[in-house]
């Protein structure tokens, strides 16, 4: 997965405890579906970009389940299909779960 900075103002940084921040950025997937035929397996490749989404750079478990099957139900990604985030553009910070005071 590869992340691109398009964010020119950001947070303070003296402010930041840790690196667990809500991004509005544009999410980029590759979605590849293997079928076998007679002369062997093919690999279908179909790209698709989802606008304005909500990204977190460090989600726990949880969050990443959740976001994989938002994400499969809105791409309608099937079950003989597999789902990669290929790049993510961020474009806004929105916030930080933690700050110094």
């Amino acid at each position: 997965m590869i992340i691109e900075d398009k964010i020119t103002d950001f947070m303070e940084p003296m402010k930041k405890v840790n690196e667990n921040i809500i991004y509005l950025a544009d999410i980029h997937f590759s979605i590849v579906k293997t079928l076998k035929t007679k002369s062997g397996k093919i690999k279908k490749i179909r790209t698709v970009v989802l606008l304005d989404e909500l990204f977190q750079k460090n989600p726990g478990e949880d969050m990443i389940k959740y976001d994989n099957q938002i994400y499969s139900e809105k791409l309608k990604v099937t079950e003989k299909e597999i789902m990669e985030i290929s790049k993510v553009v961020l474009k806004k910070e929105i916030s930080c779960s933690f700050y110094k005071r």
